[in-house]
């Protein structure tokens, strides 16, 4: 989003997790994500609204562009299965993929 000029930040969508390198295939509603003890289940889209325009860098006026640029890539709503302690930079894994269509 920073390199399409939107100055992202950390935390900006309330996102509470933020994951790299998995198979995007296998995420969906039912995929269940693991790192150590803790255990997730993708519960559906996190898709994007106008809660968003509160963003200094968005406002009314770019409100709707950022809802468009956002669509496909908020992200998921998850639920704990197991909890437990998460760390920085530690492994997760997809240990159930998304239900099928």
């Amino acid at each position: 989003l920073n390199a399409e000029g939107w100055p992202v930040r950390p935390g900006d969508l309330g996102e509470n997790l933020t994951l790299s390198a998995l198979p995007e295939a296998e995420l969906g509603p039912g995929a269940r994500l693991g790192s150590g003890e803790v255990v997730l289940e993708i519960t559906g889209p996190c898709d994007p609204c106008t809660e968003l325009h509160s963003l200094p860098y968005v406002g009314h006026a770019k409100g709707e562009a950022f809802v468009r640029t956002l669509l496909g890539r908020r992200g998921w709503y998850a639920r704990v299965v197991a909890g437990g302690e998460l760390r920085t930079g530690g492994a997760v894994e997809v240990l159930k993929g998304r239900e099928p269509a």
